[in-house]
């Protein structure tokens, strides 16, 4: 599928032949023509190693994506899938377009099978988050456009059937095929000398402002500011890029801390009548602390030693150390029995 930002950017696009359906089943190629990229004429969908899908001016590197049906009742929307998974958003508040996700990830796509059927062309509306699906200058694909008017042909594509019931092997005009190119090479005159190179070495080409990667970055992710400048500042004072910054993001760094977990407010009485809070243990209990934490955290508020000192909640004695509170059944609010075994402690002569 082609993107065009105007009618007169893109070349003249034949229609299918008549006859050339879509539904599900069908497998369909994309190849992009927006504004940025109209002066080259075989830039088709692919992903790269971080399964970002973007245009590419590869043919070897196209994916075909196979249109699966959403349902009855939401006609002409389709989950696309290619061989290595679905074609999704990496989370509900991305706009970014992500291959090879997992199936609860994929995008519902409405596509314009009108449109299609009069001109080759189609647009691309992601359901999920009610936006139609474009690309960036640098070739991503996000679904960012919420208005179709307002948009106009920037979220125009071009679809090519390659099989399925009616099919035909459409392809944008300028496309030479594999066999065409080596063919070609086969007759084309031996290549010339390199020239020498002049004496004036080339000069490095400016590099864009860091702001724009942090607005790139952003858009690309949906954090906030504090949080793309942390990330590209971190990257690019490696030595890295941009999309390196955005990798470590998707990678789980960029990924918010889980909150410790609550204090076990939870008390305590002996054997000896005496009671007391977790609070008084000097040290903070939790459902994620180890039984024997608590054990040796007990022993040391009756000066003895953990091994004289027995646990037993709801009825049942904590005897595995290395189990956490929480799984051992201890809950919020519940009081604990401790046992001191026979020996010195400092409330050997009772407490008050």
């Amino acid at each position: 599928m082609g993107c065009s930002a105007s009618a007169e950017a893109a070349p003249d696009l034949p229609p299918p032949p008549a006859g050339t359906n879509v539904g599900d089943g069908t497998k369909v190629l994309l190849a992009c023509m927006t504004q940025h990229w109209r002066r080259r004429r075989d830039n088709w969908l692919g992903f790269d190693e971080s399964n970002c899908m973007r245009a590419m001016k590869i043919r070897e590197r196209a994916v075909a994506f196979t249109l699966h049906a959403v349902n009855a009742r939401q006609q002409h929307t389709y989950t696309l899938e290619s061989e290595g998974g679905w074609l999704g958003r990496v989370d509900s508040e991305s706009i970014q377009m992500m291959a090879n996700q997992p199936r609860e990830r994929a995008a519902r796509v409405r596509v314009n099978l009108r449109r299609f059927r009069q001109t080759g062309r189609v647009t691309l509306l992601c359901v999920d988050n009610n936006r139609y699906i474009s690309h960036r200058n640098h070739g991503w694909m996000v679904a960012d456009y919420g208005n179709a008017e307002t948009a106009g042909k920037r979220i125009d594509y071009y679809m090519a059937v390659v099989s399925g019931r009616g099919a035909a092997r459409l392809v944008p005009p300028g496309h030479v095929s594999g066999a065409e190119a080596a063919r070609m090479a086969a007759r084309a005159p031996p290549a010339p000398a390199p020239q020498r190179p002049s004496a004036r070495p080339p000069q490095p080409q400016p590099r864009r402002a860091r702001a724009e990667d942090y607005d790139e970055f952003m858009a690309f992710t949906g954090v906030d500011r504090a949080t793309a400048e942390r990330f590209v500042d971190g990257a690019l004072g490696r030595g890295l890029s941009l999309r390196d910054a955005i990798r470590a993001f998707f990678e789980g760094q960029g990924s918010p801390k889980p909150p410790p977990p609550p204090p076990l407010e939870v008390s305590f009485r002996t054997n000896g009548g005496q009671t007391f809070s977790a609070g008084d243990l000097g040290a903070e209990v939790t459902e994620a602390s180890a039984v024997g934490e608590l054990r040796a955290l007990v022993a040391k508020h009756y000066d003895s030693e953990p091994k004289r000192i027995r646990l037993v909640s709801r009825g049942n004695i904590l005897r595995d150390d290395a189990q956490t509170l929480g799984a051992a059944g201890v809950r919020p609010k519940d009081k604990l029995m401790v046992v001191v075994m026979k020996g010195a402690t400092r409330f050997s002569k009772g407490r008050k």
